[in-house]
């Protein structure tokens, strides 16, 4: 018990030779002894000597993939696990075939959520032999297991996507910057899968802040460009004022805003289309 801190049932049951009824046993007997910590139905975490059951707090992502083991890391989460989180964010997220409601581990709240349309059409595409192969996801060791994890080019555009769920826009673009490199044509791909015209002029936006440390010819942005929305639209939902970044059409607040190509004008706060 003592080798696998996060574990269920089912898995104790095999460690004991198969015996679930046994194990259910144990289960219930080193709860009471405070040893265990039940996380959701069937899933418990080993409570370290010493430490209060109720003052332990386990690690979400380990938790999170114990609970749903198709769990795919997404949004912050993902940004955490590839090493590029700005800041603390005390909410992991996941995308599962079944999502559930939220549990709280600690300080920490795990959103179990469904994957993007586009990303379920492509896998349904993609599977065979019964088994669905997400896409634009990657691996990543923690804790002795291996998590599966969007890659930083999904990350990005799901991160434009749902921006409350990377912390906001300015965490996204910190966080972001921290990769050294990032693939246009997967991006395209994506963006093509998504099929939004703000999400394209997002991307497109960003990596035109940053072809020179991504070490890309802007030529790259032609495609972004054809794709961008056809009148302007907010960068952020329900953002009010900011500036127009027009090769984009797309408002940006003015913090992140490059005005050195001279290409921005001021917006106000009226609303304007989508």
């Amino acid at each position: 018990m003592d080798q696998n801190r996060i574990f269920t049932v089912k898995e104790f049951a095999r460690h004991l030779g198969g015996e679930k009824s046994l194990a259910e046993y144990r289960v219930r007997y080193y709860l009471q002894q405070g040893r265990l910590k039940r996380l959701a139905n069937g899933v418990y975490a080993t409570v370290p000597v010493g430490v209060a059951p109720e003052s332990y707090e386990p690690d979400a992502f380990l938790a999170a993939a114990a609970i749903r083991p198709d769990a795919v890391f997404a949004y912050h989460s993902a940004l955490d696990l590839l090493g590029q989180g700005h800041s603390v964010w005390w909410t992991c997220t996941v995308c599962t075939a079944r999502p559930r409601s939220p549990v709280v581990v600690g300080r920490t709240t795990i959103k179990f959520l469904s994957h993007p349309k586009a990303a379920r059409t492509r896998a349904k595409a993609r599977s065979s032999g019964g088994k669905t192969e997400v896409p634009w996801t990657t691996e990543v060791a923690r804790g002795g297991k291996t998590l599966r994890v969007t890659t930083p080019e999904r990350t990005l555009v799901d991160g434009f996507r749902e921006l409350s769920l990377v912390g906001g826009l300015d965490e996204l673009v910190e966080s972001m910057d921290g990769f050294a490199t990032l693939n246009p044509d997967t991006l395209q791909e994506i963006l093509g899968a998504y099929d939004n015209r703000r999400l394209w002029a997002a991307v497109g936006w960003y990596l035109q802040r940053r072809l020179e440390d991504l070490f890309l010819d802007g030529s790259i942005l032609g495609n972004f460009q054809k794709h961008r929305p056809r009148s302007r639209v907010y960068l952020v939902p329900g953002q009010r004022g900011g500036v127009l970044a027009r090769d984009w059409n797309l408002v940006v607040p003015a913090h992140l805003e490059r005005s050195d190509r001279g290409d921005d004008d001021a917006v106000d706060g009226g609303d304007h289309g989508s």
